[in-house]
C-alpha cells in the first residue's frame, strides 16, 4: 500500500470512527466503500442508487388486538445533481387505521459533516382521495442534497386491526437497489403456516433469521419505471406476498378449486335463500313481463336504483348514519332496511332471481386492474370482486348490480374477458365473462362553432359517455358538488387548450341512469386559428388540439394494456368568417388494420361554402399488446396523431380585401 494509500485510508476509518460516535445507535455504520463510491453498481446510468432497503414487518397481539408494524430503513447514495429534484422530497403515504411514527432523516456530506432532518420539516397532507378512501402522507425535504452525499432515512408504520397475512411486500423502487432485505416475524398460530410467493423476480425463499423473524434478500434490484398504458403493477413490478395458510401449501389447482368452490356455495347459499318477504317482492316485480330479459332486467333496476347502497360514494349517507348501520345476515335483512353493501346488493339480486324461477348461483372473478388472474394459481387472494351468475337458457351470464354505475348486462372491464368461478355444491365450474365491444364503451363529442376573422372560435361543446367511459366518468363526478363538477368539466376541455373562457356549463347528473351522462358548455377560443398574412390556417379537429404522443418513447419494456376497447365519435361544425373561403380543403387519410383499429377522419363543406363539418370516427378493438408489437403500435398511434393535427387553409376574398379599412385588418 503506497503513502496516498494509507492516507486514504486512515481518513476513512478516522472518518467513520467520528460518525459512529456522532450517530445514534439505530442508525446503521458506515462502509468505507460506499463513503467513497463514485459509481453506481445496478445502473451506470443511475443519479442515485439505494445501498441498501431494510423493512422489518412484525405481528403482534395488543390486548387481543391484531397489529402489524413496520420498520423501514433506506440509505441512498448520490452521485447526479439530477437526483436532487427526484428525491428531495420523501411522502411516505398511508391510509386509515395506520399511524407513522420516528421519523429520521440525515445526510452525510462527503467531509464527514451530518445534517439532521429537523423534527418541525416533517410536515401531513393529502396525497390522493378517491370517495371514502383518503391516502395521507408525512413529508419531508431530505437536507443538504447534492452529489457525493450519503442520504439515509427511516419511520416506523404501524397497522391497527392488520397482519402480514396478504401483505405485499415491493421488492423494487424507482431507484436501482443494491441489497433489498425483509425480515418477518409472523404469529405462531396453531394450524397455521407462514408462507410466501414471489412474482417478477426469481424467488428466494425465506430463511430464519432468529427470535422469530424470517429472512429474505435481493440484490442489484434494477429501478422500478413506470410506463404509459402498461399492465396492473403487480403484473410487472417485482414483489413477494406473504399470508398465513391454513392448507398444505403446494396443491393441485383442480382440487384447490372444487373445494372453495363448494365451500363458497356453502356459506352464501343460506345468505341468499329467497324467504317470504323476498318471494312475494320479486312475484310484484316480474308481474306481466314476457321474457326471461325483461323478468332479469326489473329485477336489477329495483336492486340498483330503490335499494341504498352504503357502499357507494355518492349514497348521501353521512358517516354518523353509516356508523349506525348494522351489517345484514341475509337478502332478507337487505330488502327490509331498503340499504346494504354491494355484496349485499348482489345477494339480494340472486334472492329475486331464484324466486322468479332462475337457476342461481354466486360466483367470484379477479380484477384486471390489480393482476390478471388465472385458475392455475391456487390461491383465492386474487378473486377479489363477487357476481351473480344466472343460467339463460344454457348459458351462464353475469350480473353485479352492487356497482351503481353499472347498466343492465353489463361487468365493470375490469372483471371482463377472465375465468369466474361458479361456486356450487358438487361441481364448481370456471366460465369466461364476456368482453364489451368497442361500440358498447363510447365517447361522443360535438361541437358548433363560428370562426371570426381574427381566429376566435365560439360555439357550444357536448361531450357524452356511453359504456365503460359512462362508468367510469359517473364515478370521478359522483361524490363531487356541482361546482366541482364543472371545474371538472372545464378541466376536460382546457387540458391542451389554454386561455379558454367559459360562460355557460352544464354538467349532468351521474346518479341519473335514465340519461346520458355528460355535459355541455358554451365557450370562446381566442386565436384557435392563426392568421398570416392573407390566410388563416384552422384545426377542425377541435378535440384534438395539441394532442401530444401517447407513446413518446422510442423503446419500451412493459406490454401494452388499455383495459377496455372503445369508440370515439367527433362532430364538429364551424362556420367561416366572413371574408374568407375555403382553399383546396382535402381530408386527412383514413387508416384501418383488420379489427383491431379503424380511424375515419372526414371533412366536408356545406352552406355554399360557408361551414366545415370536420367528422372522425375512431376505435380500438383490442386491450392487450406484446411489448414487440410497440413500434408498429407507437407508428399507428402517431400517424393518427399527425392526421388529427391536419390544417385547413382559409384565405382572404379579393372582394374583403378592397374593402374599406381592409388595410388596417391585415
Amino acid at each position: 500500500m503506497n503513502t496516498a494509500n494509507r492516507l486514504t485510508h486512515f481518513c476513512l476509518v478516522a472518518l467513520l470512527a467520528v460518525l459512529s460516535n456522532l450517530s445514534a445507535s439505530d442508525w446503521k455504520p458506515l462502509e468505507p466503500e460506499h463513503l467513497g463510491q463514485e459509481k453506481p453498481l445496478v445502473d451506470s446510468e443511475a443519479a442515485a442508487e439505494a445501498i441498501f432497503w431494510e423493512v422489518r414487518v412484525a405481528d403482534r397481539l395488543q390486548g387481543g388486538d391484531a397489529q402489524v408494524v413496520l420498520s423501514h430503513y433506506i440509505r441512498i447514495k448520490i452521485f447526479d445533481k439530477r437526483a436532487e429534484e427526484d428525491l428531495g422530497t420523501v411522502d411516505i403515504p398511508y391510509r386509515r387505521n395506520t399511524r407513522i411514527r420516528d421519523i429520521k432523516a440525515r445526510t452525510i456530506k462527503p467531509d464527514g459533516t451530518i445534517v439532521e432532518l429537523e423534527k418541525d420539516a416533517i410536515h401531513e397532507r393529502t396525497v390522493f382521495r378517491f370517495g371514502k378512501i383518503r391516502v395521507k402522507s408525512k413529508s419531508f425535504a431530505l437536507p443538504a442534497l447534492e452529489p457525493g452525499v450519503i442520504v439515509e432515512y427511516r419511520w416506523r408504520e404501524f397497522r391497527d386491526d392488520a397482519l402480514s397475512n396478504y401483505l405485499r411486500l415491493h421488492l423494487q423502487l424507482d431507484l436501482p437497489v443494491q441489497k433489498v432485505t425483509y425480515y418477518v416475524k409472523p404469529l405462531e398460530l396453531e394450524g397455521f403456516t407462514f408462507r410466501a410467493i414471489t412474482f417478477n423476480a426469481e424467488n428466494h425463499p425465506f430463511t430464519k433469521a432468529g427470535r422469530g423473524y424470517y429472512k429474505t434478500e435481493y440484490t442489484n434490484m434494477p429501478a422500478f419505471r413506470e410506463e404509459a398504458f402498461m399492465p396492473p403493477e403487480a403484473m410487472v413490478r417485482a414483489w413477494t406476498l406473504v399470508y398465513y395458510d391454513k392448507g398444505r401449501g403446494e396443491i393441485d389447482p383442480d382440487k384447490y378449486w372444487r373445494k372453495y368452490g363448494r365451500n363458497r356455495h356453502k356459506s352464501v347459499a343460506s345468505r341468499m335463500k329467497p324467504k317470504k318477504n323476498i318471494q312475494l317482492k320479486a312475484k310484484e316485480l316480474v308481474q306481466g313481463a314476457s321474457s326471461p330479459e325483461e323478468k332479469l332486467t326489473r329485477l336489477y333496476e329495483f336492486c340498483r336504483s330503490e335499494i341504498t347502497n352504503v357502499g357507494d360514494d355518492a349514497s348521501g349517507l353521512t358517516n354518523e348514519q353509516l356508523e349506525k348501520i348494522k351489517s345484514n345476515k341475509s337478502a332478507s335483512d337487505t330488502l327490509k332496511k331498503g340499504a346494504g353493501l354491494p355484496f349485499d346488493i348482489n345477494l339480494l339480486f340472486g334472492a329475486l332471481a331464484k324466486s322468479a324461477g332462475f337457476e342461481v348461483r354466486y360466483a367470484e372473478v379477479g380484477d384486471n386492474s390489480d393482476y390478471f388472474f388465472t385458475p392455475s394459481l391456487p390461491n383465492a387472494y386474487f378473486l377479489a370482486s363477487w357476481l351473480i351468475a344466472v343460467k339463460v337458457g344454457e348459458q351462464w351470464r353475469f350480473f353485479d348490480p352492487g356497482t351503481s354505475h353499472l347498466p343492465m348486462g353489463t361487468l365493470r372491464w375490469q372483471e371482463e374477458g377472465q375465468q369466474a368461478l361458479i361456486a356450487d355444491p358438487k361441481q364448481p365450474v370456471f366460465v369466461a365473462t364476456p368482453v364489451s365491444p368497442p361500440e358498447r364503451s363510447k365517447l361522443v363529442r360535438k361541437a358548433e362553432f363560428k370562426l371570426d376573422q381574427d381566429g376566435t372560435l365560439e360555439g357550444t361543446v357536448r361531450v357524452e359517455y356511453k359504456g365503460h367511459y359512462s362508468a367510469r366518468q359517473r364515478e370521478n363526478y359522483d361524490e363531487e358538488t356541482a361546482e366541482q363538477r364543472e371545474d371538472l368539466a372545464r378541466g376536460e376541455i382546457s387540458q391542451r387548450l389554454s386561455g379558454i373562457e367559459f360562460s355557460e356549463i352544464e354538467v349532468g347528473d351521474p346518479a341519473d341512469f335514465s340519461k346520458p351522462f355528460g355535459y355541455t358548455a358554451t365557450i370562446r377560443v381566442p386565436g384557435y386559428a392563426q392568421r398570416t398574412g392573407k390566410r388563416m390556417f384552422l384545426q377542425p379537429a377541435f378535440f384534438h388540439h395539441g394532442a401530444e404522443s401517447i407513446f413518446p418513447n422510442s423503446s419500451r419494456k412493459y406490454d401494452i394494456f388499455f383495459g377496455f376497447s372503445w369508440t370515439e365519435e367527433d362532430h364538429v361544425t364551424i362556420d367561416l368568417p366572413e371574408g374568407y373561403s375555403l382553399d383546396n380543403v382535402v381530408s386527412p387519410l383514413p387508416f384501418k388494420a383488420g379489427d383491431v383499429f379503424s380511424y375515419l377522419p372526414q371533412i366536408l363543406i356545406a352552406k355554399g361554402g360557408r361551414q366545415i363539418i370536420y367528422k372522425r370516427n375512431y376505435k380500438i378493438g383490442a386491450v392487450y399488446f406484446k411489448s414487440q408489437a410497440y413500434p408498429e403500435l407507437k407508428k399507428i398511434m402517431d400517424t393518427i396523431r399527425d392526421r388529427d393535427a391536419h390544417v385547413v387553409a382559409l384565405k382572404k376574398n379579393e372582394s374583403a380585401e378592397s374593402a374599406p379599412g381592409a388595410s388596417e385588418r391585415d
